[in-house]
């Protein structure tokens, strides 16, 4: 498995923010401008939202590292 590169601490900036009526929580990241790039062409291309890909794409990633453990 591919594991992703280490963000050095100056690139990466995690805000949250929670919503108790959704049982959610808003995050806010700092990711590349290239992956940001990328993700934008996918969801345009595929009909896909932002968050969606965003959700799945961590979902997948901890499924599998529970099963690495």
């Amino acid at each position: 498995m591919n594991l992703p590169i280490p963000l050095s601490a100056e690139k990466v900036l995690i805000m949250t923010e929670e919503n108790p009526k959704e049982n959610t929580k808003d995050v806010h990241i700092r990711i590349p401008a290239n992956l940001a790039e990328r993700v934008k062409a996918f969801t345009s291309e595929n009909n896909y939202t932002v968050e969606g890909v965003v959700i799945e794409a961590l979902d997948i990633f901890l499924r599998e590292q529970k099963i690495a453990d």
